[in-house]
């Protein structure tokens, strides 16, 4: 599975990797951020995540919390090390540091911290003539088979389409990618309700205050 992030909807791929434009792939069947069409099944996915996570934990409700990815990292409270790769460009390397701190921020578990040695998270930049935002390229969701990453979890930042973007918007969309890295997926939310930064698309770089908000910290909660 890959996870990528655009504004209108590329063709289709078969692989199996996780994309952000944010646009989220699940083996066979895929959904993109920013495009006006979703699919269903992406839809029903969601739906039945939503309501499992609901009867495991009354206290949440269907709202803004993203379900589980399927791919974690191991214990229940993990230092999670990030490394630069190359090329990595100086504004996305900004937009990764700030992204682990505000994490850090949160009462979310575990603890992100830059470490060259020993890497759990390499970070790239460059450009792609696709139209994902970001991405984590890979290991494949499909290779999570025990629900652990299998080994270094690899983010790429596409300048083609995010060097236009504020340096908050960058930040953002390393937070949603670092999300992503702990183990969750997609989810639909509004700002004017409880937003997420996990959210496909533009809503989020407007929603109140800044992320990663209390439901991305549940949703991190309910897997570690």
């Amino acid at each position: 599975m890959r996870v990528a992030h655009a504004q209108s909807c590329p063709a289709k791929v078969t692989d199996d990797r996780v994309i952000d434009m944010n646009r989220v792939r699940l083996p066979k069947a895929e959904t993109w951020e920013g495009c006006t069409v979703r699919k269903i099944l992406w839809s029903a996915v969601v739906v039945a995540t939503t309501t499992a996570l609901s009867i495991l934990n009354p206290g949440v409700a269907s709202a803004a919390v993203p379900p589980p990815i399927g791919c974690r990292y191991v214990g229940s409270d993990p230092t999670i090390n990030i490394a630069y790769g190359a090329p990595l460009a100086e504004a996305y390397r900004y937009a990764a540091v700030d992204a682990a701190n505000r994490w850090n921020r949160t009462p979310a578990p575990g603890q992100f911290r830059v470490q060259q040695t020993g890497a759990n998270i390499r970070v790239f930049s460059f450009t792609s003539q696709e139209s994902w935002w970001a991405q984590v390229a890979t290991p494949l969701i499909s290779e999570c088979t025990n629900g652990y990453w299998p080994r270094t979890v690899e983010i790429e930042f596409n300048h083609r389409m995010m060097d236009g973007f504020s340096t908050y918007q960058k930040s953002v969309v390393a937070v949603h990618e670092l999300g992503h890295a702990y183990g969750l997926d997609h989810v639909e939310m509004n700002c004017a309700g409880r937003p997420s930064v996990m959210e496909q698309g533009t809503e989020k770089f407007s929603c109140p205050l800044s992320p990663p908000w209390n439901d991305d910290v549940i949703g991190v909660q309910n897997i570690y």
